[in-house]
């Protein structure tokens, strides 16, 4: 009995402490209480996942898409959307039937139909199976509910999460007055880490170059921020890169990406110094199996070897991890590398990033033309909704606007498109193909 009651003035303690800092927080608790918490969950999204036959596709996207409350209390227009999308899997639909009935369906919903959850989870689970347009009218749905919420709320999780719906819809002038709202807001201890990134991002956006606080970085950090400042870097994407076309000389750093085949090597001409930024995604686990002379032997000349992974311990001196705040920027999703390269350099005070080969998916290949993986087009559209394509194409369209990211003709080209154009794109080159 005395652990219960232990138990329970704990449980108290610690829900007076999250309500005084997040009052709003008790109207989501009575919410969940009364509605049924939902937690929706977008790991199961995955091909094997939608290839186990209708009834268990139906059924996972059920237990993942609609609160608790039984079957006959769901709102109608959540079994339809689920009936396309288990059709669209199964291949008894057509794509352009799916989408025609997802954009139909969306249109007559109300912003408070359901929560901004509920929807953001039926958009990724809509370009899981390459319904990249009929994913749009349910983050317009996400977009207006969060707006409506923030117009009638003090709660600081609202307004971060209006200011990203004004980043994603490039709306530069609304994300700036919204910030200034939140700037000097007290900050809940959980909320810190999404709040300080969305305040980096917006002073890049605003074209003021960032220069990070030194005083609690680790030593590491701050050699890693003094040798990138006010530097010009070329990043060079995933498809193969002709450096001599590059003027590679005029670039203090070159950024590339691991793909798992040689790198290029471009030494400094006086000095003969490497001048090289290797970024490791989800190769990093395959290296770790490597031997430390290995990737000594492989990476030890490199200027910087950066992990975007939850360790970097590989035992290299130069290795040190991606800024792990960067997903923070995203309502939904998480950012593709050269996204990460480029908040990453910025957030360390680059002054000016120029990208080459890269197009967003926005080709027939993956990642950018040339580039040939042998892949499983179904497949591959739930790897580009896990990270979001929409928001991460637009947090860098807003940096080539700001002036700190440019990039080559094909680069520039596909941040230029409107989300519903770009959407199409891929509906044409992963959504459509046959199964």
């Amino acid at each position: 009995m005395r652990l219960i009651l232990a138990r329970l003035r704990s449980n108290a303690a610690n829900l007076y402490a999250l309500t005084r800092d997040n009052p709003a927080q008790l109207w989501r608790m009575a919410r969940a209480l009364v509605l049924g918490h939902q937690k929706y969950r977008g790991y199961f999204l995955r091909p094997e996942h939608w290839r186990q036959g209708e009834s268990e596709v139906r059924k996972r996207l059920v237990r993942n898409l609609m609160r608790n409350r039984g079957l006959r209390l769901q709102p109608v227009w959540k079994k339809n959307a689920i009936d396309v999308l288990v059709q669209r899997s199964q291949g008894s639909m057509s794509h352009a039937a799916a989408t025609d009935k997802l954009n139909a369906l969306t249109e007559k919903l109300d912003t408070k139909a359901d929560v901004t959850e509920s929807y953001l989870a039926f958009a990724k689970a809509c370009a899981s199976i390459g319904l990249f347009e009929g994913s749009y009218g349910f983050v317009r749905l996400a977009s207006s509910r969060i707006e409506s919420d923030f117009e009638s709320s003090s709660d600081l999780r609202v307004g971060m999460n209006a200011v990203r719906v004004a980043i994603h819809q490039q709306r530069a002038d609304t994300a700036r007055a919204r910030w200034g709202r939140l700037k000097d807001a007290k900050v809940p201890p959980g909320s810190r880490d999404g709040f300080d990134m969305l305040g980096i991002y917006m002073s890049v956006w605003n074209k003021a170059l960032v220069n990070p606080s030194q005083s609690h970085l680790s030593p590491e950090v701050r050699d890693w921020n003094a040798d990138i400042a006010n530097k010009r870097i070329l990043i060079l994407g995933p498809t193969l890169a002709n450096i001599d076309e590059l003027r590679a000389d005029e670039y203090d750093f070159i950024a590339q990406i691991f793909r798992n085949r040689d790198l290029i090597q471009i030494p400094n001409r006086e000095t003969g110094a490497s001048r090289e930024i290797l970024y490791v995604g989800g190769l990093y686990f395959e290296l770790k199996q490597l031997r430390r002379e290995d990737l000594i032997a492989r990476f030890g000349r490199l200027r910087h070897f950066v992990i975007n992974a939850a360790s970097s311990e590989l035992g290299l001196p130069n290795t040190r991890r991606a800024d792990s705040r960067l997903s923070s920027l995203f309502l939904r999703g998480t950012p593709n590398m050269i996204q990460v390269m480029c908040l990453d350099l910025l957030t360390a005070g680059a002054a000016s990033l120029y990208v080459t080969g890269a197009n967003f998916y926005a080709s027939s290949e993956p990642y950018a033309a040339g580039e040939q993986d042998g892949f499983e087009k179904f497949g591959f559209c739930c790897a580009i909704a896990s990270h979001n394509p929409s928001e991460n194409r637009a947090i860098i369209a807003n940096l080539v606007d700001a002036g700190v990211v440019s990039g080559d003709e094909t680069f520039l080209s596909v941040l230029g498109l409107s989300d519903l154009e770009y959407l199409k794109l891929l509906d044409q080159y992963y959504g459509v193909p046959e199964r």
